[in-house]
C-alpha cells in the first residue's frame, strides 16, 4: 500500500496536490484589537508606528526517502545538512 492510498485518495490526486513547486507567503500584519483584551490598554497609541519588518534567517525543505524512518537532522545556524541542503538561500539582507 502506498502512503497516498493509506491516507485516502488516489495516487493521481496526491500527485496533482503536491508534485509541483511550493511557495512561502510571508505576511507581517496585526489587526483587530490585540493587545487591548490582554493588556487592558487601548491601542494603537501615539507610539505605534507602521513600517514593521519581517526577516528570516533560514528557510529549508527536506525530502524524506521512502526507506528512511528517522527525521532529518536539526539544522544548526551557519551549517548546511549534507543530507538535505536548503532549497533557497538565506533571506537575510547582504552585509
Amino acid at each position: 500500500m502506498t502512503p497516498a492510498k493509506a491516507s485516502g485518495g488516489t495516487e493521481r490526486a496526491w500527485q496533482q496536490a503536491i508534485d509541483h513547486g511550493f511557495f512561502i507567503i510571508w505576511d507581517l500584519a496585526m489587526g483587530g484589537n490585540y493587545p487591548d483584551g490582554i493588556s487592558g490598554t487601548k491601542t494603537p497609541t501615539a507610539a505605534t508606528t507602521s513600517g514593521g519588518t519581517l526577516s528570516a534567517d533560514r528557510v529549508a525543505r527536506w525530502v524524506r526517502r521512502p526507506s528512511s524512518r528517522s527525521m532529518p537532522p536539526t539544522p544548526r545556524p551557519g551549517r548546511r545538512s549534507p543530507a538535505a541542503p536548503p532549497t533557497c538561500p538565506s533571506t537575510r539582507p547582504p552585509g
